[in-house]
């Protein structure tokens, strides 16, 4: 079985993560999904970045929860990763959505945790996604597997993943329970093929992350996972059909 490539906040080892140019190039790298972090501005926006604040992926500093988008659009996302890449923005969802309509990938959408201040984040970007009309190109994962279950009570419809980093206790009855379409391990904590063999006779998705080593690859690979999620997608392909 080939491995989906889902390219981590885009070509991420080469380009500015979570940018429009990182996920044109995903797809110039012939990757099969993009992988995302999604959250709310001040004003209610859905924008893509990762990180609770800009201090690390910006020019500027402050959370993300304290900035309109209005805010956020004035600041240089491109120049943590060098200075050709000055002027990229931080992109809306809806950017995002529309370039996986326009290209046919898949997407994996993350819904970033923030309490009580994000309460509906996950109908938002349902509610986005079903404007799109994007619902089987995607995936919602999250750490917060609650929110993963009001999505799934919102929308039945809804291919949720657990992220975790640590398996939960009787992992494969837990992820059963909450009625996941995939499980989304982190390879640190990938405890082998007893899981995998059990998510995949389920019919679950197992997609690994971060996997930019090669012998890691092979080694999920032969494991039997469904997709690999990796800051180089074009890299990883290249050395996984050696």
């Amino acid at each position: 079985m080939k491995q989906l490539i889902y390219a981590h906040r885009g070509a991420s080892f080469d380009y500015p993560e979570n940018t429009m140019l990182a996920f044109r190039k995903a797809i110039e790298q012939g990757a099969d999904g993009i992988e995302i972090d999604v959250q709310f501005t001040k004003d209610g926006h859905l924008i893509v970045c990762h990180d609770d604040d800009v201090n690390r992926t910006s020019n500027g500093e402050g959370n993300i929860e304290d900035c309109t988008l209005e805010e956020l659009l004035k600041l240089d996302f491109g120049v943590f990763k060098g200075e050709q890449f000055a002027g990229e923005k931080i992109p809306l969802l809806s950017q995002v959505l529309e370039l996986i309509k326009e290209s046919g990938l898949l997407l994996n959408i993350e819904l970033k945790n923030r309490g009580e201040k994000v309460d509906g984040l996950e109908k938002a970007v349902s509610d986005m996604v079903r404007e799109f009309d994007l619902n089987d190109k995607i995936i919602y994962s999250s750490f917060d597997h609650e929110m993963l279950r009001r999505l799934k009570e919102y929308d039945p419809s809804a291919k949720i993943a657990t992220l975790y980093s640590h398996s939960p206790y009787n992992a494969y009855e837990y992820m059963k329970n909450l009625g996941v379409f995939a499980i989304h391990p982190g390879i640190k904590c990938f405890n082998g093929q007893d899981l995998c063999r059990k998510a995949l006779e389920s019919g679950w998705q197992v997609n690994v992350w971060t996997v930019d080593d090669p012998e890691d690859a092979k080694a999920l690979a032969e494991a039997g996972v469904t997709s690999l999620i990796t800051n180089r997608p074009a890299y990883l392909r290249e050395q996984l059909s050696k």
